[in-house]
């Protein structure tokens, strides 16, 4: 009878917590998917070609995405643009090259490393990091 007991309060427990993991993916999935296109929006503008996206890589520590464009802009307008288009990001490195921004959210940390190499087209490279706070 004890036997029983604890085999059906391990069954109740494995299924709640498959349950509980099953919704917290689905959102945190959701979630991370928004994020991702609202950024892509923001620092990809309508006249870039030869996007290159790659998967989402996840680990426990943190959520990483990269994407890569050309656009018919120098680095001075892209910047000036993403910057306008990129809310609530704070400014941590703008050099020729490289400009970082990241910005708090409850809980995380998300950050971009925009890379820009070449004349026009400017290539650019985006490196997306999403981690715990």
């Amino acid at each position: 009878m004890l036997l029983r007991k604890q085999i059906g309060s391990l069954a109740a427990t494995t299924v709640l917590t498959m349950a509980l993991t099953a919704c917290a993916d689905r959102g945190d999935h959701g979630n991370l998917k928004t994020i991702l296109s609202d950024l892509r929006q923001a620092t990809v503008p309508r006249a870039a070609t030869e996007l290159q996206t790659s998967p989402v890589e996840r680990t426990r520590s943190a959520a990483t995405a990269v994407w890569s464009f050309r656009v018919p802009m120098q680095r001075n307008t892209y910047r000036g643009w993403v910057l306008a288009n990129i809310d609530g990001h704070q400014v941590s490195c703008d050099t020729d090259t490289l400009l970082v921004v990241s910005r708090r959210v409850p809980g995380d940390v998300h950050r971009l490393e925009i890379r820009m190499t070449g004349g026009s087209p400017l290539g650019v490279q985006v490196s997306f990091r999403g981690m715990p706070d």
